[in-house]
């Protein structure tokens, strides 16, 4: 009889004896639905695989206290989303912290409250210097205008 023909119970029972071949024929038996139910809590092929990797190890800790009589599936899928759920907790943690770096702003120092002020000071001085400057210029125009007016009145 093939590890194929074997029953669920059969090669639980032998993996729990401890035939490496019949931890591999488990593998093998649920691997690839493992992989689709694990890419539904990830983003890459990659973090599923992790994630599978992760549940099988975890399976090989624990078979034997596992009861072969009830279906293996559940058992192992329960397994397999709480490592995703484990992953996707973690990472969102991760990220947590990640953002909290990056967003704490600690405000200007003192130097540089300083050099702002200063450059204010600045800028409202050269800001009144021009409106003096201009108010000047205007006050000349009026006068040069005026002028051109009177010298125009007495030679007319």
């Amino acid at each position: 009889m093939t590890s194929g023909e074997l029953s669920e119970r059969d090669v639980i029972r032998r993996a729990q004896a401890g035939d490496e071949r019949m931890y591999r024929e488990l593998v093998s038996r649920y691997v690839r639905p493992a992989l689709a139910v694990a890419w539904e809590f990830t983003d890459t092929l990659d973090d599923a695989e992790h994630l599978v990797q992760e549940a099988f190890r975890r399976v090989v800790d624990a078979l034997h206290r596992f009861d072969a009589n009830p279906p293996f599936a559940p058992w192992f899928f329960t397994i397999l989303r709480n490592v995703a759920r484990n992953a996707a907790g973690e990472q969102a943690l991760r990220l947590h912290a990640a953002l909290e770096e990056s967003v704490h702003d600690e405000g200007p120092t003192a130097e540089e409250v300083v050099e702002y002020l200063e450059l204010q000071a600045r800028v409202d001085v050269q800001l009144d210097r021009s409106r003096r400057c201009s108010a000047r210029a205007s006050v000349c125009a009026y006068w040069r205008g005026s002028r051109a007016r009177r010298s125009r009145r007495r030679w007319a």
